[in-house]
């Protein structure tokens, strides 16, 4: 089905067109046309919904996210926290095959998790599991399959998993954030889907953690593949430490500093919001829509300039801007930047603390600012 007839037959913004399948390119996806930002939402529940008669429901969704800015859905292809089990629904396979050609139909990729809950136990059940699922999605350009959510707690060693032999981007599960010994599982199986640790800053790991992923950190080689962040702090109408934020400005960060360094990242909602396919409530859908805002403001080619920062062990490229009104160079500078020719983009992770709101950024070496929105500044020489 061509995008002009999926528009016609569903309707979603023009904004949204598929154009082929995703590949991987050194850290970025790319579509048929050109490197493609990753806006996708959390929508774990599609595929029951499809299972339950529930398509309208699904519908409705799918066109919330467009409207605020998304372009795809991420999905589980097993759930025990609403019964999803494949084993127990017949046809399941035509269910599936109708999500995707339902969620086509809005010009909405689709990212389906596999395996769930031990959903199946065994490692040969995955494997033939994930095969299968894999031969369906890929008769369908605007879909990806990652073998499990969160494999660590969720399925057998993914690295034991053998990608099928099939013209379709895959991934083999994000690694545990909250173990510093837990590295990206390789060989990769297309591109690399990771989770971040749900710090207060978790904004400025969203971002550049995908690019350590990508290049390699202590004597871990790296992936070398495209990177994206599927799993960041959930959205929430309140604020639950180490959990949820309920501060579109930190979804602001985050999406701009995503798209600094990879192709965007994933909006995550709350349990029985965003998770379970509902509109999610006032705040929490201004977190989604923000963190689509950011990774769009940021220049499309920004993944490939060059980084630098200032601290201890900067890198050698110059800032494009100065810090001031915060004193010092040291680790309470937080501000990164990519740097091209004559183009760089700036994030200030401080700029919401007390004293900091008012941070007007100073061209230096040779920069001039061209836009700043909040913590973000636009820079041209």
């Amino acid at each position: 089905m061509t995008a002009m007839m999926a528009a016609a037959a569903g309707g979603s913004s023009i904004s949204n067109v598929i154009r082929g399948r995703l590949r991987s390119s050194g850290i970025r996806l790319f579509d048929g046309f050109g490197p493609w930002r990753w806006k996708m939402a959390t929508g774990f529940d599609a595929l029951r919904l499809v299972c339950t008669g529930q398509e309208q429901h699904l519908r409705t969704y799918l066109e919330w996210i467009d409207s605020i800015g998304g372009n795809g859905i991420r999905t589980f292809g097993n759930w025990a926290v609403t019964g999803l089990d494949y084993r127990h629904i017949q046809n399941y396979y035509s269910f599936l095959q109708r999500l995707c050609q339902i969620t086509f139909e809005h010009s909405m990729r689709m990212e389906l998790c596999a395996i769930c809950d031990y959903i199946p136990p065994t490692l040969g059940e995955e494997q033939q599991f994930i095969d299968q699922v894999s031969a369906v999605c890929a008769q369908f350009e605007h879909v990806c399959v990652t073998f499990g959510n969160e494999p660590y707690q969720n399925m057998m060693n993914p690295e034991r998993i053998q990608p099928p032999f099939i013209d379709m981007p895959m991934s083999r599960g994000m690694c545990n954030p909250n173990d510093p010994f837990s590295l990206p599982y390789l060989p990769s199986a297309g591109f690399t889907s990771y989770q971040t640790i749900r710090s207060d800053d978790w904004m400025r790991k969203v971002g550049k953690d995908g690019l350590e992923i990508h290049q390699g950190f202590d004597g871990f080689g790296g992936t070398h593949d495209a990177t994206i962040n599927t799993e960041a702090m959930g959205a929430a109408e309140t604020y639950q430490p180490g959990r949820r934020s309920n501060r579109p400005e930190e979804f602001f960060m985050a999406g701009v500093a995503a798209a600094m360094f990879t192709s965007g990242m994933t909006a995550h909602g709350d349990s029985h919001t965003m998770q379970w396919c509902n509109i999610p409530g006032p705040i929490e859908a201004e977190c989604a829509r923000q963190c689509f805002r950011g990774v769009d403001a940021v220049p499309i080619d920004a993944p490939i300039w060059n980084y630098t920062r200032y601290g201890p062990a900067a890198p050698p490229w110059p800032m494009p801007c100065e810090p001031d009104p915060i004193d010092g160079d040291g680790d309470q500078v937080r501000m990164h930047a990519k740097v091209g020719t004559h183009e760089a983009v700036t994030i200030n992770y401080r700029y919401l603390l007390e004293g900091h709101d008012a941070w007007k950024p100073k061209g230096i070496n040779g920069w001039t600012t061209v836009k700043q929105d909040g913590p973000m500044v636009l820079s041209a020489r």
